[in-house]
């Protein structure tokens, strides 16, 4: 049982497993470490692999279970190795995008 902080409880993900898109920092890696703090196991993915390494430190930290699998959503084939590598997901947060000022090849 993992140790959560209270009032947490009431938000319990325990035995639940959700994707991330985009976790590999920002928003993404602060949702997806919120919901392994709330007892979900994760599946996080994004574009660049050591990014997503380190967001799956911090989950681990949380005791959870964490599987990255580096993909660019934009990438057909990237999904569905995404989708072959996650399989059954209780949650989804679509997250990846970019901001005005960033570029695909950044």
């Amino acid at each position: 049982m993992r140790d959560h902080r209270p009032g947490l409880a009431l938000l319990s993900l325990e035995g639940k497993r959700a994707l991330v898109t985009g976790a590999g920092g920002g928003l993404g890696r602060q949702m997806a470490l919120g919901l392994a703090e709330a007892g979900a196991d994760l599946v996080i993915c994004g574009r660049r692999a050591d990014a997503l390494e380190r967001s799956a430190e911090l989950i681990r930290a949380f005791g959870g279970e964490v599987l990255t699998v580096p993909a660019d959503i934009t990438v057909e084939a990237d999904v569905v190795r995404l989708g072959e590598a996650t399989g059954e997901i209780d949650i989804l947060l679509n997250n990846a995008g970019i901001g005005p000022n960033q570029h695909w090849q950044d």
